[in-house]
């Protein structure tokens, strides 16, 4: 036998001498070359596999002032309309332009994050802000990895007993 390779997997020992390693890499090569339509779709479909897309993302939104809650209109895939999103808020920062605004990131969150991408909805969702940490605020949610909206918040509306 030729000479060995020792490719410890997972603490599994994987030894194949230099011509099975040969015999194996033509092998590969050569359904490469010859079904290169497949060798593509293949890999399509494997990185469709890996990477789930993310299909959150934000058609609009305003404060409303009256009812004090950030109204958030967002388009994303799935199987139902049933999808609830709620909102993780981060910690305030002092915004260097202007020490009387804060700044505040919150994470909208989709219940049903895992559901399958068919469909494509519309939501209007109302983000009360009672739980809101500090205001007035720039407020930046996030959706997704990518998608971002930011939005001014005033100070909270003052009681009257």
């Amino acid at each position: 036998m030729g000479e060995r390779f020792d490719d410890d997997i997972g603490g599994v020992d994987h030894r194949l001498d230099v011509k099975e390693r040969t015999v194996l890499r033509r092998k590969r090569q050569s359904i490469h070359r010859e079904y290169p339509a497949m060798s593509v779709i293949l890999s399509v479909a494997l990185l469709c596999v890996l990477h789930p897309a993310h299909a959150d993302h934000f058609a609009g939104a305003h404060y409303d002032a009256q009812a004090d809650e950030l109204v958030v209109s967002l388009h994303y895939l799935g199987t139902n309309p049933d999808h609830e999103f709620t909102v993780k808020w981060g910690k305030c920062r002092s915004l260097a332009s202007n020490l009387e605004v804060a700044q505040l990131s919150g994470v909208l969150a989709d219940s049903q994050w895992n559901d399958a991408a068919r469909d494509p909805y519309t939501k209007t969702v109302r983000i009360g802000l009672a739980g809101m940490p500090c205001r007035p605020a720039q407020v930046t949610l996030r959706s997704a990895p990518r998608y971002t909206l930011t939005i001014s918040v005033p100070a909270a509306p003052s009681r009257t007993p």
